[in-house]
């Protein structure tokens, strides 16, 4: 058990104030909540769509997400299946700040963790930590919180490679910033903006290594989340085209024709056949 008394004789801005696991039910739910501190959500399995003030998200296994002290809070378990999260709360006049050790923005709240299992053991750490009858130290909860910040900056700005290994270049930054991030695909100015760089920058980057516009790239990525949505999800068209950023369900289906060949409805009916034929084998 930690005691937040403890924490302020030793000078720190930060304590834990809830510690948990939540197992989904299996069927599509709102759950509206307000985080009165910064909550970090690990997705142990499943997934789940996060909304929040700044738009939405979708969150994998193996991901974290971060909730904002005082904002309302949407989850929706994805395609209905169950999901499972490890989390806890921090709280105390650090808190509005201490995203910066993760290398949070407001707008870029969802963490890959290159050392997934690690970061498991540390969240059920804190988790057993909170409730225990015994009394632990603060550096118990701190050197294990800042450990899980020391993964999610892992491959962040300013990180020194490891020798032999080859950095990250900007196209897949903007990549992954994407298909972790907002399902509200950012803008042109917006991408360059979150990546810390002009849009000639990301212009010139996107040209030299994919030979096509930053436009393009954003078109290919929206058109790849709506395969995805198209495949396991049984939205209608126009809510997939709003949710992958296309301005209306024509513009969408002109993009994905010119790419497939044929109309959204048409890919969704033969990728659903054929997956139909894979099953019966």
């Amino acid at each position: 058990m930690y005691q937040a008394q403890d924490f302020r004789e030793v000078g720190m801005g930060l304590w834990p104030r809830s510690a948990g696991q939540h197992l989904g039910q299996g069927k599509l739910v709102n759950r509206r909540m307000v985080a009165s501190g910064m909550v970090l959500s690990l997705i142990v399995d499943g997934a789940t769509f996060e909304r929040l003030a700044v738009g939405e998200f979708l969150v994998r296994a193996g991901q974290m997400v971060c909730l904002w002290p005082g904002e309302w809070h949407d989850v929706t378990e994805y395609e209905g299946k169950p999901f499972r999260t490890i989390h806890f709360e921090v709280v105390g006049p650090a808190v509005p700040a201490i995203a910066t050790a993760f290398g949070l923005t407001p707008l870029d709240r969802v963490r890959t963790l290159p050392k997934y299992q690690a970061a498991k053991v540390l969240f059920q750490d804190i988790v057993t930590g909170f409730h225990s009858e015994e009394r632990l130290p603060p550096a118990h909860f701190l050197e294990r919180f800042f450990a899980i910040a020391g993964q999610c900056v892992q491959d962040g700005p300013g990180r020194t490679t490891a020798p032999g290994r080859e950095t990250e270049t900007l196209v897949a930054r903007a990549q992954r910033v994407c298909r972790t991030g907002l399902l509200v695909f950012p803008t042109v100015p917006g991408l360059a903006a979150k990546l810390g760089v002009c849009q000639n920058t990301l212009l010139n980057a996107c040209r030299r290594e994919l030979g096509i516009s930053t436009v393009e790239l954003l078109v290919r990525l929206k058109l790849e989340k709506a395969r995805e949505l198209l495949r396991t999800t049984d939205h209608t068209v126009a809510r997939i085209a709003g949710a992958c950023g296309f301005r209306s369900a024509s513009q969408f289906a002109t993009c994905f024709r010119r790419v497939e060949g044929v109309t959204p409805s048409r890919w969704r009916q033969a990728s659903r056949a054929a997956a139909v034929q894979v099953a019966e084998r």
